[in-house]
């Protein structure tokens, strides 16, 4: 099944956006998972605008529940596993939430976390391709969100 990268939904007051990413910098910086966002159609005066322009404003939503799961292919193999995933991590009263992992350093590689459950004969450092995020909201309206970023099930 496919999920696309990123939906945009109307929930109440708020437009909400959940976003899958897969970032690279430079060799140095590397990071892979989700991300919530939620503007409001409520509309802030810019300074410089007088009562031309406006822009969105961000709005609070009162609980939002994030779970990624992380993909690898298996070592010169077609074969997808899971390498790693963060399950059930809510965060409160926020217009804006990201939950990922991510490396620092030269020719930098996201590794799978030392100490976490690896598939029998996978060593502890398997590089990170691909992740797959269920974002919940709820608040006076809420809903459910599922998008993808790379290689996934």
């Amino acid at each position: 099944m496919s999920h696309p990268e990123v939906l945009r939904r109307q929930l109440g007051d708020a437009t909400v956006e959940v976003k899958a990413f897969k970032k690279t910098n430079l060799f140095f910086y590397k990071s892979i998972g989700a991300q919530v966002s939620s503007r409001g159609q409520r509309r802030k005066r810019n300074w410089w605008c007088l009562w031309l322009c406006k822009s969105p404003v961000p709005v609070k939503l009162q609980s939002v529940t994030m779970g990624n799961a992380y993909y690898a292919h298996l070592e010169r193999s077609p074969f997808l596993v899971q390498a790693a995933s963060q399950e059930g991590v809510t965060f409160t009263n926020v217009s804006d939430c990201t939950l990922k992992h991510w490396a620092v350093g030269f020719g930098v590689k996201i590794k799978f976390p030392a100490g976490g459950a690896s598939p029998a004969g996978v060593p502890d450092l398997l590089p990170i391709d691909g992740v797959l995020s269920h974002v919940s909201v709820f608040g006076r309206d809420g809903g459910a969100f599922a998008v993808a970023k790379g290689p996934h099930p």
